[in-house]
């Protein structure tokens, strides 16, 4: 256990160091990271793991897999929302469900359990959560202000599915990037990270306490750290009946269930004026959770 604490203390440093700067600035705007992250990082990162992924049908098959369960997760989660707190919203919830903090919390957590080797496995997973997010959860966030075709629109736009599928046909077609081009997209890998734990820290410095719908964090705690895991849990191993998993694969993507409420639901509830408050409460507290459920998970499985 003490090990996997080790390996986590950088993540934690660069989201205190995040927490620290807007403590004592009070003037880096979270926005602009943000859109740092959505409009540049993020789509470089996917980019350089569609165009790593080898080309067998096992491992092409990943992202769509991942896809599958959580868009099946999500859109279950809305009926029942739906039916049972009608009054209440479920964007959030539902955003919640779509998604996961696999890119600046996972992957480098994954990197540091497992190695280098492990990275185009956790990018496959990670691309499958992140086409869910800039796709469904996307769809839902912005539907919760806006008219369907609006919302339809905000997800043509956003430019991490589009270099998905770039990168997988520049591999697919045998093309060589040079390599000055990749080594800037593994530079913009990088800062991904570190922007990343940097801006959860940046969030939990604002956030006010007096004007939290306890029952709306519960029920985005509830989601990240039940029912996401659950359906992974139960169908992962289902689909590893089917195609030929490798062992390691699988965990990989049961930890990547078990990562916190994504960063990105700040991005997504600034653009889209959603309650802000709710949501960094449930940040910080499933963040909290992850530190202790993920090392645990390590140990007993």
């Amino acid at each position: 256990m003490g090990e996997v604490f080790i390996k986590m203390f950088p993540l934690i440093l660069l989201a205190l160091l995040g927490f620290l700067l807007q403590k004592g600035t009070k003037s880096i705007d979270i926005a602009v990271l943000g859109k740092l992250s959505l409009y540049l990082l993020t789509p470089a990162t996917i980019f350089l793991g569609a165009y790593k992924t080898p080309l067998e049908w096992q491992y092409l098959m990943v992202p769509f897999l991942v896809f599958t369960i959580t868009a099946f997760s999500t859109l279950l989660l809305v009926f029942f929302l739906r039916k049972l707190f009608p009054q209440s919203p479920y964007t959030e919830p539902a955003f919640v469900s779509a998604t996961g903090n696999v890119g600046y919390f996972g992957l480098p957590l994954v990197l540091a359990f497992f190695g280098e080797s492990s990275l185009s496995l956790a990018v496959l997973g990670m691309m499958g959560f992140t086409l869910s997010e800039s796709t469904i959860g996307a769809f839902i966030m912005a539907r919760g202000h806006h008219g369907a075709q609006k919302a339809f629109m905000t997800v043509v736009k956003l430019p991490s599915v589009w270099l998905f599928l770039v990168g997988i046909g520049i591999h697919i077609l045998g093309l060589n990037l040079p390599s000055s081009v990749l080594f800037t997209i593994e530079q913009l890998k990088t800062t991904y990270i570190t922007i990343g734990m940097i801006l959860i820290g940046i969030s939990f410095a604002g956030f006010q306490m007096d004007t939290i719908d306890w029952k709306q964090v519960m029920k985005m705690i509830t989601v990240k750290h039940f029912w996401q895991p659950l359906w992974f849990f139960v169908l992962v191993p289902v689909f590893a009946l089917f195609f030929t998993f490798d062992p390691l694969f699988q965990k990989i993507l049961i930890i990547q269930s078990l990562c916190p409420i994504a960063g990105n639901i700040i991005i997504y509830a600034s653009v889209f004026h959603q309650k802000i408050n709710d949501i960094v409460v449930a940040l910080l507290i499933s963040t909290i959770l992850a530190f202790i459920i993920i090392p645990a998970f390590m140990v007993l499985f």
